[in-house]
Formats: structure tokens, sequence, C-alpha cells
């Protein structure tokens, strides 16, 4: 049976008040459970309200607390990842990033994609961008320089394909296809980079970039 008091410090337990968002922890090893679960207890908006060890676990739970986010780190068969989106159609999915990749129904099924090894601060971060509607498939990379180290202006490697992208005349929904987005991500990350780059709207952006050297 899944368990809901999966953090052993009693910090989060079944008897807590419910806040922004409510997580459940899908992984067969719980030891890894309890350390996630340790991990986010500081984080005043969420809460941990279950942990589970096997896919059939993790659909009782969903059936019984309706998370609002599902932190994943067993590899999921994609029949799985529909019977937990019928069981809770508003449900995040957030899997961590496995070897051999994860299958592209699976990856268009998913919310976010991220390494195992991401801490405290950058786990929350992700959780509370999706929680808002951001798809983050790529977090493992979106931070990395350009090979040559080009200087990005306080710009993710991702908001500065976009831009350049942006800069070509191309659409949301043309960057969306090329880059394997959903097109409120790409929205998202331009949103994120005009605001980097004092910008009120495209043709502010990508004229600034040009003046600084950026394109």
């Amino acid at each position: 049976m899944f368990n809901i008091d999966c953090d052993r410090s009693g910090d989060i337990n079944a008897g807590q008040a419910r806040r922004t968002a409510y997580l459940m922890i899908v992984d067969s090893d719980p030891v890894a459970q309890v350390g996630i679960a340790h991990m986010l207890s500081g984080t005043a908006w969420l809460a941990v309200g279950a942990c589970a060890r096997t896919w059939r676990e993790a659909l009782a739970a969903a059936r019984v607390t309706s998370p609002d986010l599902a932190l994943v780190g067993l590899r999921p068969p994609y029949r799985v990842v529909r019977q937990l989106r019928d069981s809770v159609p508003a449900i995040k999915l957030v899997l961590f990033a496995s070897d051999p990749p994860l299958s592209g129904s699976v990856l268009a099924s998913a919310d976010a994609v991220i390494p195992r090894d991401m801490g405290a601060s950058g786990l929350a971060d992700v959780l509370s961008r999706v929680i808002q509607g951001e798809q983050i498939l790529d977090i493992a990379t979106e931070n990395s320089l350009p090979a040559d180290g080009q200087d990005l202006h306080g710009l993710s490697r991702r908001e500065y394909d976009i831009l350049r992208r942006v800069a070509t005349g191309e659409t949301n929904a043309e960057i969306a296809q090329a880059l394997g987005l959903a097109t409120n991500t790409v929205k998202t990350y331009f949103q994120h980079a005009l605001e980097k780059l004092g910008a009120r709207n495209r043709v502010e952006a990508v004229t600034y970039a040009r003046e600084i050297g950026l394109l």
C-alpha cells in the first residue's frame, strides 16, 4: 500500500493542512522518497502527501489524495501515464531523466523531465514553474552556454535559442515545432527573455540584442 507519511521526520503528514500544491512522490527506493520529501520540507507552498513504490500504489494514491504534482522516479509506460491522468486530469507530471531515454509518447505527456542530481532549490523552482503551467523538457541543458562561450547577458541557453529564431521572423508555433516544445512553453521562455533584456516586445528585444552583440 502507498505511504502517506513518507517523511519520517514528521514535518509532512496526512494531518497537515493542504497548501498551494500537493505532491506525490513515486520511486521504488524508500530512501529516495524520504530524501526528496525532506529536501522539499522547507518549501512553504508545497505539501508532500503521499509516496508510492510501484505504479499500482501510485494509481491508488492518486485516487485517494488527488495530487497536483507527481514527481516520478520510475520509468513509466504510456498506458500508466494515461491511467494516472484519467484519475487526476489536472495532475502535473515531473519525471526524472532515464537511460535509455523516455519514449516519445511519455515525453509528450510529461510536464517536466529533470536530472536525478538536481538540488533542493532547483527542484523547488522546477515544481513551481510546472504548477504555473510551464513545460520543461530540457532543464539539464537550459542554462548552458554555447560552445564558443558567448556572453548571453543573463539569458538561459533555451531563451537565447528562441530569441535567435524570433529574430529570423519565426512565429511561436514554428519555433515550438522546430524545438519540440509546446507553444505556451515558447511564449514563457520568450517572456523571460523580454524581462531580462528590459524589452516590451519582439522588436525591442531583437533591436537591443543586436545593439549589445547578442545577435
